[in-house]
C-alpha cells in the first residue's frame, strides 16, 4: 500500500548533501569517492532538477535528473538523463519512487524534453515506457591483439603519448568533430573527465591517451584502469575520438603501457570506421546501455528534422511521426498513408538497426532513408 508522501519536489542546495548521502549508502562503500564527486551533473546547485520524496520534512527518496544536449547531425535532440534513484531502507516498498517517476514525466515533457534516459532498466521503468534499445558492438581487445595492431603500425611517424595540460582545446576540437555525440562546454569536459563518473563504479581511475601528427592531436582515448584499489572490474574505454585507426593504435598502446590483458570497448553500430578498423577483433552485439524513454513524439519529430533532411529531403518530405492517439500507440504517415504502430515498434524502427515491424515493410525503400537513428554510447562519459 502507498503512503501518503509529505511533499514530492525539487531539491534544494542543502538537501542535495543529504540526497548525495542517502546515494552513497546504497551505491558506495569505504574505497569509492562520494557520488556527490562522481556525479557533478546531479549532486551540483546549478543545474538542480532532481527531485525527492519527504515524509514529515525527511528526505527518503531520490531521482537524479540531468538535462543534456544529444547532437545527431545538424539536429540537437533535448533530453534528460535519469540516475541515482535511491530510497532510503526504512521506506522501501511504500511507492515513493513511482510518484516521483510521475511527477518526472510531467516536468521534463514540460520543459520540452523528447527523450529519457535511464540507467537501468527495471520493472520501474519499463512498465511506463521505458525500452532497450540501439545496438551496440562489445568488443574484447586482448594484448594479443594489441601486437597485432603494433606490428602493423611500425614505422609510423604517429607519436602516441599521455594527455598533457596543453592538449585542452585540442581534445575539445576533436570532441566537436564528432557528429552523434553529447553537447559540452570545454569546462563541461573536463570535470567529467575529473568526475570518473562511470569508472568510480567499478573502482576504476581515468587515464587519458593522445596521439600526435605533426604537431596535431589527431586521435584521443579516455580508458577505465585500475589505480590503488584493487578492482575486480576490468579495464574498459570510456570514450575515443578523433581517427579511428589512430584511435585503435592508442587503445594497443594503452594496453601496452598499462600492461592490461585486455580492454572492452563499447562502439555504437554507425561508428563504422572503427567497426572496419577492429574487423577479425572478438566482440558481441549488445543494446546500448540502460533503457530510454519517448517522452514526446511530436517534439522527438520537430528535433530530428533537420538530421531527417539532411539524410534525405525526399524521405523526409514523405514521412511523420504523428501525436499518439491512444496509450502505448503512435501513428506514423508514409507516403499519405497513416499506419498505427505500437509504442515498442516505434522505438524499434527508430533506433534499431535490425527493426522488424511487419506493417512497414512495403515501405522499406523509404524509411531506409531516415531510419535508424544514430546514438552515442549512454554509459561513457555523460553516464548518470
Amino acid at each position: 500500500m502507498r503512503c501518503k508522501v509529505t511533499e514530492i519536489r525539487f531539491v534544494n542546495n542543502e538537501e542535495l548533501k543529504h540526497a548525495a548521502a542517502l546515494s552513497d549508502s546504497i551505491f558506495r562503500d569505504s574505497e569509492q569517492t562520494s557520488m556527490g564527486v562522481a556525479f557533478p551533473q546531479i549532486f551540483s546547485s546549478g543545474l538542480n532538477q532532481s527531485m525527492a520524496a519527504f515524509e514529515a520534512g525527511k528526505l527518503v527518496a531520490f531521482m537524479g535528473l540531468v538535462p543534456n544536449i544529444i547532437n545527431i547531425g545538424r539536429s540537437q535532440l533535448q533530453v534528460h538523463s535519469l540516475g541515482s534513484v535511491c530510497t532510503d531502507s526504512e521506506y522501501r516498498g511504500k511507492g515513493h519512487a513511482s510518484l516521483l517517476l510521475e511527477q518526472i514525466y510531467t516536468f521534463i515533457k514540460d520543459s520540452g524534453s523528447s527523450l529519457l534516459l535511464v540507467s537501468g532498466d527495471r520493472t520501474l521503468y519499463t512498465r511506463s515506457g521505458c525500452r532497450k534499445f540501439g545496438e551496440i558492438k562489445h568488443y574484447s581487445i586482448t594484448v594479443q591483439d594489441a601486437e597485432t595492431i603494433r606490428q602493423s603500425n611500425e614505422g609510423s611517424s604517429v607519436n602516441l603519448r599521455l594527455f598533457e595540460a596543453k592538449d585542452a582545446f585540442a581534445l575539445h576540437k576533436l570532441r566537436k568533430n564528432n557528429s552523434v555525440a553529447f553537447e559540452e562546454s570545454l569546462f563541461g569536459t573536463t570535470q567529467l573527465i575529473e568526475s570518473e563518473a562511470v569508472a568510480s563504479i567499478a573502482k576504476l581511475k581515468h587515464k587519458l591517451y593522445v596521439a600526435e601528427l605533426a604537431g596535431k592531436i589527431i586521435a584521443s582515448l579516455i580508458v577505465a584502469v585500475q589505480d590503488k584499489h584493487a578492482s575486480k572490474a576490468e579495464p574498459f574505454i570510456v570514450e575515443w575520438n578523433g581517427v579511428a585507426s589512430v584511435a585503435v593504435n592508442l587503445i594497443a598502446y594503452a594496453i601496452q603501457q598499462d600492461s592490461l590483458a585486455k580492454i572492452n570497448l563499447y562502439s555504437p553500430w554507425h561508428e563504422l570506421d572503427m567497426h572496419e578498423t577492429l574487423e577479425g577483433v572478438s566482440h558481441t552485439t549488445i543494446h546500448n546501455s540502460g533503457t530510454i524513454k519517448i517522452v514526446d513524439s511530436k517534439k522527438l519529430w520537430e528535433q530530428l528534422q533537420p538530421h531527417l533532411n539532411e539524410k534525405s529531403p525526399d524521405a523526409s518530405a514523405v514521412v511523420e511521426l504523428l501525436e499518439a492517439d491512444e496509450a502505448d500507440t503512435v501513428q506514423l504517415s508514409v507516403l499519405g498513408n497513416v499506419i498505427r504502430l505500437s509504442y515498442d515498434e516505434v522505438v524499434d524502427l527508430l533506433f534499431n538497426p535490425l527493426a522488424n515491424v511487419p506493417l512497414l515493410k512495403p515501405y522499406k525503400s523509404v524509411l531506409d532513408h531516415l531510419f535508424p537513428i544514430a546514438f552515442p554510447y549512454t554509459a561513457g562519459l555523460h553516464y548518470v
